[in-house]
């Protein structure tokens, strides 16, 4: 076996007990030469949702530590469905149990029990599975459209996209270009840079203009851009 396989058959083994970089080193009895191939493997697979880190700085699968791997589906209203990477059932997600993940965004989440009021309807199915998100692997998309506003000298973008629950903190309009400074009521472009807590506003930078915001011509780019079309001639 290689090394790919013989790190999966550790990591799947009955006896398994999650191992730091070290840990994994050892039992696989790994070579000096090859320690640095299988930090890349670790790494890649930790990137990409098949491999989790853990406390402590160690490895083990998701399922392992009652974590789920999946691309995150928003609905309008807030709440989530998660799709699992590896072949499992959707998991159910509550608005604030979201995080900071948004639509399309692959992630990981924790499996929870959370309490559900006798009586009280919600959109969810009977028997379904809950979680909440505990990391944003990757994003599907860094950046947003939406409408420039501001209020008490204090500017943000309106996102365009509902399933966005908090407008983007931005700094007071730059000029873009030659004559080209954004202002109020423009639709525009905004590349998110950091997002800390849900119910904190992320912060972003205006990247482009579109236009004034509900007029044709910016509504078209607006939704070129969302759904990643090319501009046609």
């Amino acid at each position: 076996m290689d090394l790919t396989e013989q790190l999966l058959a550790l990591l799947k083994g009955p006896t398994y007990v999650p191992q730091t970089l070290k840990g994994l080193t050892q039992l696989l009895g790994v070579r000096r030469k090859d320690e640095r191939e299988l930090k890349r493997i670790i790494n890649y697979w930790v990137s990409t949702g098949e491999l989790v880190r853990i406390k402590a700085d160690r490895f083990c699968l998701p399922s392992d530590a009652d974590l789920v791997t999946g691309i995150l589906h928003v609905r309008p209203s807030g709440d989530a469905r998660l799709a699992p990477i590896i072949e499992g059932p959707s998991i159910y997600i509550r608005a604030d149990d979201s995080n900071v993940a948004l639509h399309g965004d692959k992630v990981i989440v924790r499996r929870i029990r959370p309490l559900r009021v006798k009586g009280q309807r919600d959109s969810f199915p009977t028997d379904a599975l809950f979680g909440r998100v505990i990391e944003v692997l990757s994003r599907a998309r860094d950046t947003i459209v939406g409408t420039l506003q501001a209020r008490r000298h204090v500017y943000f973008v309106i996102p365009d996209d509902t399933r966005i629950p908090q407008d983007i903190l931005v700094s007071a309009p730059e000029p873009l270009g030659p004559g080209l400074k954004p202002k109020l009521g423009d639709k525009v472009v905004v590349k998110l840079l950091e997002w800390t807590h849900r119910h904190l506003n992320p912060v972003g930078e205006i990247t482009e203009i579109l236009g004034e915001s509900h007029t044709p011509q910016a509504e078209y780019l607006g939704i070129l851009h969302k759904y990643s079309l090319k501009r046609t001639a």
